[in-house]
C-alpha cells in the first residue's frame, strides 16, 4: 500500500558515495525571502529567479513571502508563507512520479495529467501521503503535525498512519494526525482553515507530550518495516548477482528469473523510497517539536524529554539518509547501467528487439 514517509536501516551497512543530484525542479516565481538549502548541506542560500534545483533540496518561505516552482513534467508546487518543502531524491525505479515532502505550512500543487493511469505525483508530510494522476489540491501541515488535505479539482488518493486511506473529489477536504485519517468533508473556506490551524496550536498546547511520544513510536515503526525491506533487498540482490553471472556465461534459461528477481528488486526499493520519505518529514516534525518547547507558547511541555528524543530522532534521520544513499541511488544506478548493457548487447542474452529494460520493467508510462 502506497504511504508516508520514510525508511532506516542499520548503520553496519556499507555507505556508498552518493549520485549528483539531477536538476529536477525551477523557481519560476517568488517574493519576499525565500532560502533553498541543497542535499547533505546545513547551508541555506537567498534563493533568485529561475533559478534550477537539484533533488534533495529544500526550499523555504519566510512569513509573507511564496514561491512557486515548477517541476520537471510541467507540474506547479506553489509554497505559501512560513512554508518548508524537499524535493524528494529518493528515485522510485518502478512507479516514476515527482514526490514532494511537506515539512510545514502550506503547498498549493497543480499536477500535470497522467496518461498511463497511475500516479505521476505526491505529496509526502508526517501524517499522510497525497497521490494524484493529475489535479490541483492543497496540503497543509500544522503546527502539531496534522495535515489538511483540499481537492480543487480531480481526484487525490490520501493514505493515513494507520495504513488507512480515501478518495477525495473536487471541493472534498479530508483531516489526518498522528493516530490517522478523520472524515471527508466539504471544502472549507479560508475563515474555517484559519480556525483549524488555531485548534491544532492549542491542541499541540494541551497534548504536545502525548502527540510526541506517539510520533515518536510511528518513526521507530517505519525504522522495523525499513529494516525488513531491507534485508529483503539485499537478499535479492544477492539473487541477482548470481543470476548475472550465469547469464554472461551464455545461460538464456535464467532470463526469466532474472526478469522475476529484477521487477521485486524494484518494488522494494520503491517501497523503501515511500519509507524515507515519510520518515523524513516525520524527522523534520519531532525537530520542530524540540524547538517549540523554548518559545513561550508551549513552555509548559517537556522540554527535557522532547530534547532527549529529538538527539536520538536525529541520529535515525541519519541512518535514513545513509540508507537512501546506499539503497536507493546505487542500486537505481547499477540496475540501469545493466539494463542498458544488455539492451546493446554487451552483456548476456537479454538482447531481444532492443526491449531489455522494457522485457524487466515494462514500458515507459511517459
Amino acid at each position: 500500500m502506497r504511504y508516508f514517509v520514510t525508511a532506516l536501516i542499520s548503520a553496519m551497512f556499507v555507505f556508498l558515495p552518493q549520485l549528483a543530484a539531477a536538476e529536477s525542479a525551477i523557481v519560476v516565481q517568488m517574493s519576499g525571502t525565500v532560502t533553498v538549502r541543497p542535499q547533505d548541506s546545513t547551508e541555506e542560500k537567498t534563493v533568485e529567479l529561475n533559478q534550477k534545483l537539484p533533488e534533495g533540496s529544500v526550499i523555504k518561505t519566510a512569513a509573507g513571502s511564496s514561491a512557486s516552482i515548477r517541476l520537471e513534467d510541467g507540474s506547479l508546487v506553489d509554497l505559501k508563507e512560513s512554508s518548508e518543502i524537499m524535493l524528494s531524491a529518493n528515485a522510485r525505479k518502478k512507479a516514476k512520479k515527482n514526490s514532494v515532502v511537506l515539512f510545514f505550512g502550506t503547498i498549493w500543487s497543480k499536477v500535470t495529467k497522467s496518461f498511463s493511469g497511475n500516479e505521476s505525483y505526491a505529496v509526502y508530510t508526517p501524517n499522510g501521503v497525497a497521490g494524484v494522476r493529475g489535479t490541483e489540491f492543497s496540503t497543509t501541515v500544522s503546527v502539531d503535525g496534522s495535515v489538511r488535505v483540499k481537492v480543487k479539482e480531480g481526484l487525490v488518493n490520501v493514505d493515513g498512519q494507520n495504513n488507512n486511506e480515501v478518495l477525495l473529489k473536487a471541493n472534498e477536504e479530508v483531516d489526518a494526525d498522528e493516530n490517522g485519517l478523520g472524515q471527508v468533508k466539504a471544502f472549507s473556506d479560508e475563515m474555517a482553515d484559519f480556525k483549524w490551524r488555531a485548534e491544532r496550536k492549542i491542541r499541540m498546547q494541551r497534548e504536545g507530550n502525548a502527540i510526541a511520544n506517539r510520533v515518536k513510536d510511528n518513526i521507530m515503526g517505519d525504522k522495523s518495516t525499513a529494516e525488513k525491506l531491507q534485508k529483503e533487498r539485499k537478499k535479492l540482490e544477492a539473487q541477482r548477482a548470481k543470476l548475472e553471472k550465469k547469464l554472461k556465461n551464455g545461460s538464456s534459461s535464467t532470463r526469466a528469473e532474472l526478469s522475476r528477481v529484477m521487477k521485486e528488486l524494484a518494488e522494494v526499493n520503491d517501497k523503501l523510497a515511500a519509507i524515507i520519505d515519510r520518515a523524513q518529514s516525520k524527522c523534520a516534525l519531532y525537530d520542530h517539536f524540540a524547538r517549540l518547547v523554548d518559545t513561550p507558547d508551549f513552555a509548559q511541555l517537556d522540554g527535557k524529554t522532547i530534547k532527549s528524543n529529538a538527539s536520538l530522532i536525529a541520529g535515525i534521520k541519519k541512518q535514513f539518509d545513509e540508507m537512501a544513499a546506499y539503497g536507493m541511488d546505487t542500486s537505481m544506478e547499477s540496475m540501469d547501467d545493466m539494463m542498458n548493457e544488455y539492451s546493446s548487447g554487451k552483456r548476456g542474452t537479454l538482447k531481444e528487439n532492443n526491449t531489455a529494460a522494457d522485457d524487466l520493467f515494462g514500458s515507459s508510462p511517459f
